[in-house]
């Protein structure tokens, strides 16, 4: 089975503007709240917009709009020019789910153009998805990132750099893809693990007491034992320590 996501915004910009932003994968975490990093294995993160990157595997870092941290995917590009960008992603097998990210710019003038970004997934997995709401859930993600990118280019455009990223700022969004929910739950994770750690600690150490005191107990046991063998029968009305008459807790007795 195919299912393909499919959205497109017009843009007051020029294609060149949109191009610019589109691979500048190292300013997304300024405006995306969808595709919130990308990460590219060279020397250079820069992108070069020619058919010579195409083949090489990236890391994306993508928000659904719900609450958990963004999910890692590691797609590889099939076409990098200036006005297409495409990858596919892959689930364990292509037969399994294949995912085929694209983008697209069509300019319509010198000032404008139509940006196009959708999804294809093709396999089995995508049969079961269609009675889930994950389509539901992801396309107004690919909307919402549309708006952000017209804002941006049009302020570029217009010289209102700042002005555009407030307004991006406003487009409505989940909670959970905010960028000061984003660095709370990286310091929740962090806390998180910090926290887990230091219960193993106490853990470790409270079996490390546990185990000393037990060890204590026996050898306290032991010499009393014998000390009673030694002890002659009815020698004294006192009962020496550790005899049945006298129970002695070894961490009181310090």
């Amino acid at each position: 089975m195919v299912h393909t996501i499919s959205t497109s915004i017009d843009i007051n910009a020029s294609a060149e503007i949109v191009s610019n932003i589109l691979f500048d994968f190292d300013n997304y975490g300024k405006w995306n709240s969808f595709l919130v990093n990308i990460e590219i294995p060279k020397p250079s993160r820069n992108i070069t917009k020619t058919d010579d990157f195409v083949g090489t595997q990236i890391d994306i870092f993508v928000s659904q709009g719900d609450d958990k941290l963004p999910r890692n995917f590691k797609p590889t590009i099939l076409v990098a020019s200036d006005k297409h960008l495409r990858w596919v992603g892959l689930l364990t097998h292509k037969w399994i789910l294949a995912g085929e990210h694209f983008f697209e710019i069509i300019p319509t003038s010198a000032n404008s153009c139509t940006f196009k970004h959708g999804e294809t997934f093709s396999g089995g997995l995508p049969v079961l998805l269609g009675y889930t709401t994950f389509f539901e859930k992801l396309k107004p993600a690919f909307e919402r990132m549309n708006q952000e990118l017209k804002a941006l280019a049009e302020g570029m455009a217009a010289g209102t750099i700042d002005l555009a990223l407030q307004q991006i700022e406003n487009i409505p969004r989940q909670p959970s893809q905010s960028p000061d929910s984003m660095r709370a739950k990286n310091l929740d994770r962090k806390s998180s693990k910090s926290s887990s750690k230091s219960a193993k600690s106490a853990k470790s150490a409270k079996s490390t007491k546990s185990t000393s005191s037990k060890g204590s107990k026996s050898e306290t046991k032991t010499k009393s034992k014998k000390s009673a063998k030694k002890s002659p029968s009815g020698s004294s009305s006192s009962s020496p320590v550790g005899s049945p008459k006298q129970k002695v807790d070894p961490l009181r007795s310090n």
